[in-house]
């Protein structure tokens, strides 16, 4: 019918475009763009995908400095996040780009696949969707690959996290990177000595010198401490206004709690067991 086939046209004519775009800041020769183009027809319709979504993944690839066949890996990387997590390509590929620069994994696909897979798998076995993941990831993983957090670590606390308070991936992402800072913070004196009165410190040694103990190291000792406090404490009420600040508390509560009931460590549990979940 009429409209089906205006469609198509406009289509292909946005295609058009995006190759165009995609000549102009790749070194593609015009071969290899009409491979491309012919590629992009058969991967997106493999994961039910939209082809002008696909072929944008390239240009955003492209843009953030992957060429040629890097640039088509990681692209394809993104139509699997859209197709596994239901997430929009703009979603998908700044997930993608801002998990690469935090870990340092210079474009690696394969690296991406893996952090795809395992979030995957947390999103499938508890009660998380992958947009949320995807989200609080992109909000997060710089200031956790910063402090030491690995990255499924920080989607353990992130799937805790949203199945805990149900909040978005965008509240949950900025409120960790936050606390990530609060948990290292040796010069707030509320926060010192919040950790003094429960009897840990921040810092350890390691080979004769003062170092600060990772987010996680700390988390798993204030869980411990703050689950053994009776409810309705006042000690319990200053471990969440003081670390957590008054925005973060919830989310504080939700990981304490977590990390406490075992339900964080299953989760972690779930990322190593994610090879190859997002292609089934």
């Amino acid at each position: 019918d009429g409209n089906a086939i205006s469609d198509s046209v406009s289509g292909l004519k946005e295609m058009d475009s995006i190759l165009t775009e995609i000549s102009k800041v790749s070194d593609m020769s015009q071969s290899q763009l009409n491979q491309l183009g012919k590629d992009a027809f058969d991967y997106a319709s493999k994961y039910g995908k939209n082809v002008n979504d696909y072929l944008q993944g390239v240009t955003e690839m492209n843009r953030s400095g992957f060429y040629g066949q890097q640039g088509v890996d990681l692209a394809n990387v993104s139509v699997l996040a859209q197709a596994a997590g239901d997430m929009t390509a703009e979603v998908a590929n700044s997930y993608l780009l801002a998990t690469n620069a935090a870990y340092d994994y210079a474009g690696s696909a394969e690296k991406l696949n893996a952090v795809l897979d395992g979030q995957n798998m947390i999103t499938n076995r508890n009660s998380v969707n992958m947009t949320d993941m995807a989200e609080a990831t992109s909000k997060a993983a710089s200031m956790a690959a910063q402090t030491g957090v690995q990255v499924d670590e920080l989607s353990a606390l992130i799937g805790t996290a949203v199945a805990r308070t149900k909040q978005s991936g965008d509240t949950i992402g900025t409120a960790l990177k936050s606390l990530l800072v609060n948990l290292q913070d040796t010069s707030n004196k509320k926060i010192v000595s919040t950790f003094e009165e429960l009897g840990i410190s921040q810092t350890k040694l390691v080979n004769g010198s003062k170092q600060l103990k990772t987010p996680i190291e700390l988390l798993k000792e204030l869980s411990k401490a703050y689950n053994s406090l009776p409810e309705g404490s006042t000690q319990k009420a200053d471990v969440l206004r003081n670390i957590g600040n008054k925005r973060q508390a919830n989310v504080l509560a939700a990981i304490l709690g977590g990390m406490g009931n075992g339900e964080y460590d299953k989760m972690l549990q779930d990322y190593s067991q994610g090879g190859g979940s997002v292609a089934k």
